[in-house]
């Protein structure tokens, strides 16, 4: 829930022909259910795949060529989130299309490696896809992989010891 997902789905039936979607992972409370009968009659462009480990997310996704990343803009939270999602796809090599949220803009603009979209409908979605040709594609997913080499644990995680190491030490009482 509040993922987008049935906009996503919703917006499949206008998609190019080529195209095809696959939401991978567990869904809770018969959300399950409830987005695979939104899904009814598109069993030849919509896949529910199972979860795979945590350390197998990357390269389960490195087998398409974009991920999406819906969020509502309904929160700070949401307004300010930088997920995960949005790095695995970049280190999976996807060109990304997003909601259009302030951290996450930054990123893809700074990359190059996605679209904003202007709202998260159905059309606005199906829209964004059909506007897309191979060389956009691609030159998106170079430039996702060549922005992960930068944005990733082994680089980031090092700076935020480095601050945490010259943070001073106070005790619990």
């Amino acid at each position: 829930p509040r993922r987008g997902l049935e906009s996503l789905i919703e917006s499949v039936r206008h998609w190019p022909a080529d195209f095809r979607l696959m939401i991978r992972g567990p869904a809770q409370g018969g959300f399950d259910r409830h987005l695979r009968g939104l899904a009814e009659g598109l069993d030849e462009r919509i896949v529910f795949a199972p979860a795979v480990p945590p350390d197998q997310v990357v390269s389960a996704a490195a087998r398409a060529d974009i991920g999406i990343f819906l969020l509502s803009n309904s929160t700070t939270h949401a307004r300010f989130a930088m997920p995960n999602k949005i790095f695995e796809y970049m280190q999976a090599g996807l060109m990304v299309i997003s909601s259009d949220l302030p951290e996450i803009r930054q990123v893809l603009e700074t990359a190059g490696c996605g679209i904003l979209l202007d709202r998260d409908t159905p059309h606005s979605i199906a829209a964004c896809l059909a506007g897309l040709d191979p060389a956009r594609i691609d030159a998106c997913k170079k430039a996702a992989l060549k922005r992960a080499r930068d944005l990733n644990f082994e680089g980031e995680g090092a700076k935020l010891l480095a601050l945490v190491a010259r943070m001073p030490a106070r005790g619990l009482g």
